[in-house]
């Protein structure tokens, strides 16, 4: 998926000509991520397992941004 995203954006945006795919992500990466990595499947997963296990019993009506801290720039 990020090839494609990487893809689009170098094709779309101006500031991203010429780059290859993975030059792009690493560059939104760096510019927009506070964590400064990228998000993989197993950090989704791991939020859901915690929310499946007894530790999250408690926890209810919540929102859960699992985004390297991407909604927070």
């Amino acid at each position: 998926m990020s090839e494609q995203v990487g893809d689009r954006y170098a094709n779309d945006n101006p500031a991203c000509k010429g780059m290859k795919p993975r030059q792009v992500i690493e560059t939104i990466i760096a510019d927009n991520i506070l964590m400064k990595k990228e998000h993989t499947p197993e950090d989704a997963a791991d939020a859901v397992a915690f929310l499946l296990s007894e530790d999250a019993k408690n926890i209810t009506g919540q929102s859960l941004n699992v985004d390297v801290g991407f909604f927070m720039s």
